[in-house]
């Protein structure tokens, strides 16, 4: 969809009564190097230096990136929608790194509490069956699918969670049992309770689609 304002120059520049320069969507529709796109590769990259300080025990500047990848996922977001900047790239690569992220985070706790192997696990079977489907019902839709409340309820949990377990391990230098397996049930059943709806919203479009799709032959079949 093509956006147009108020022309301030030739070079597809565009401005608002309130001095904020927009730019044709279409302009960075496709493009790969974009602010939001470099933020989005710089969280993925903080991913080194937090693998690094985890495992010297440096727990303090761990939770600190974690922080810094928590604000930079907030602010590439608001860049790409405030300034037009969104890419088809960027809708890809987001969503992905945010997902790394969160199973990187829970590996380096692991070799804390174990456990934190039962949420990781059924993060990453939802996101890889739901990714699978969520490919194919996009591709026939031609457009993306919001994320649902419920999967934004387990993300904050599982944020919640790990943010939990670093504390415990900068204030204590152990991770509290008791605490830790209740967090650890809690945030299972959150994703599998998301994966469930998410699967019950993609059947529900699969249906509606094979629907039209069985519509559009018989219109075609008519028509000859």
């Amino acid at each position: 969809m093509r956006f147009i304002f108020k022309i301030v120059n030739d070079n597809g520049l565009f401005k608002q009564n309130k001095a904020h320069i927009w730019v044709d969507m279409e302009t960075y529709n496709k493009k790969i190097i974009t602010i939001p796109n470099m933020i989005t590769v710089f969280r993925l990259l903080l991913l080194i230096p937090l693998f690094i300080m985890f495992f010297k025990e440096r727990y303090i500047i761990s939770l600190i990136i974690i922080v810094i990848s928590g604000v930079s996922d907030v602010i590439d977001g608001r860049i790409a929608r405030k300034f037009n900047m969104v890419s088809e790239f960027g809708k890809i690569m987001d969503p992905i790194a945010d997902k790394l992220t969160q199973i990187a985070i829970m590996l380096l706790l692991s070799f804390r509490q174990i456990y934190l192997l039962i949420p990781c696990g059924a993060l990453v079977v939802k996101e890889i069956v739901s990714g699978i489907i969520g490919i194919y019902v996009v591709s026939k839709l031609k457009h993306m699918l919001f994320a649902e409340w419920h999967g934004k309820l387990s993300t904050v949990f599982l944020y919640v969670m790990m943010g939990a377990h670093m504390l415990m391990l900068i204030i204590w230098g152990e991770v509290i049992l008791p605490v830790s397996f209740v967090m650890i049930a809690i945030s299972t059943a959150l994703i599998l309770m998301s994966f469930v709806l998410y699967l019950i919203r993609y059947a529900e479009y699969i249906k509606k689609i094979k629907s039209d799709e069985k519509d559009l032959a018989a219109a075609q079949s008519e028509k000859k």
